[in-house]
């Protein structure tokens, strides 16, 4: 039985039967895969986080990266805003996290 996948020709290679049962197998255990991301992406865990500008560029790169991989279950979602904004989200309900340069009047936030 030849198990070769590929034979040389003389302008480059072609495929044996071996190599397209491999290939099909292949693409088979792909799709499956990927099937079970997009399933089991639905049981991840949502967060909203709302940020300033500085907070964004400064250190949650470091931060979200480094959470992320201690909780590959969590998706973020974020978005740079407003420090009254962000206050104003997290009020209402809009986001989960806030993060923002403290103001005087926080309406009601816990910081």
């Amino acid at each position: 039985m030849d198990c070769a996948l590929f034979v040389r020709m003389p302008r480059g290679l072609a495929l044996t039967p071996a190599s397209h049962e491999l290939l099909r197998h292949a693409r088979a255990v792909l799709d499956t895969v990927n099937l079970m991301a997009n399933e089991m992406g639905d049981f991840a865990v949502g967060v909203r986080v709302w940020a300033n500008t500085s907070a964004i560029i400064q250190f949650l790169p470091h931060d979200l990266a480094a959470f992320l991989q201690a909780q590959p279950l969590v998706r973020i979602s974020l978005e740079e805003k407003l420090g009254e904004d962000v206050v104003a989200a997290l009020s209402s309900g809009e986001t989960d996290i806030g993060i923002f340069v403290e103001i005087p009047r926080a309406g009601g936030v816990k910081t």
